[in-house]
């Protein structure tokens, strides 16, 4: 491994008894295919807020491909950071949810990726992607995740039309946490006017 790591991030150790199963699930790309060229698995040291660009109709809002920061400017340019092909999301909602401390996942830099335009995007070695169930936390049992959602029109959490809501409790899913934010975005369509598209 050649790429760094914040501060508030650990390489999980291999002797870790949850390192096997990650690790197995890493899967590093080839040119073109976009995903991890180089990866790895990662212990969260402190809470912190991650970062979900999606659709609802492509990219689903419960994916596993997430942002250690806040996307900002344009549509087109975290395409190009992240090697998001156009036809892969749509980059109409962004969520932010916030992970505990020791929660695991895989984090690295990104493989370029072919699109359907016969363009190429190559994403800089700096930039860092997370991999990682993240809303699995809201089965787990005292460990509710708590999330915003937002009109991604503009990629910033000042300026963007947002909705905080809770997660389900530990009884809830994935599909129930889908379920949640989309009511509470009809509500607040209704109520307030603030959310200006799907």
């Amino acid at each position: 491994m050649v790429f760094a790591i914040p501060s508030y991030l650990e390489f999980l150790p291999e002797a870790d008894p949850s390192f096997p199963a990650l690790n197995a699930t890493l899967r590093l790309k080839r040119p073109g295919e976009g995903g991890f060229r180089e990866g790895a698995p990662v212990r969260f040291l402190e809470q912190r807020s991650v970062y979900r660009i999606y659709d609802a109709i492509v990219a689903r809002q419960c994916g596993r491909w997430w942002n250690l920061d806040a996307p900002q400017n344009t549509t087109m340019s975290y395409y190009q950071e992240f090697a998001v092909c156009p036809e892969w999301n749509k980059a109409t909602w962004m969520v932010k949810c916030n992970v505990p401390v020791d929660f695991i996942a895989l984090v690295g830099t990104g493989q370029s990726a072919d699109c359907s335009d016969n363009s190429t995007i190559v994403p800089p070695l700096t930039t860092l992607q997370l991999n990682a169930n993240v809303c699995s936390i809201t089965d787990e049992v005292g460990r509710g995740l708590t999330c915003e959602w937002c009109a991604a029109d503009q990629f910033s959490l000042q300026t963007s039309a947002c909705v905080p809501t809770p997660a389900p409790t530990a009884s809830g899913s994935s599909s129930s946490l889908a379920a949640t934010v989309f009511l509470t975005m009809i509500a607040s369509v209704f109520v307030s006017g603030a959310l200006t598209r799907f």
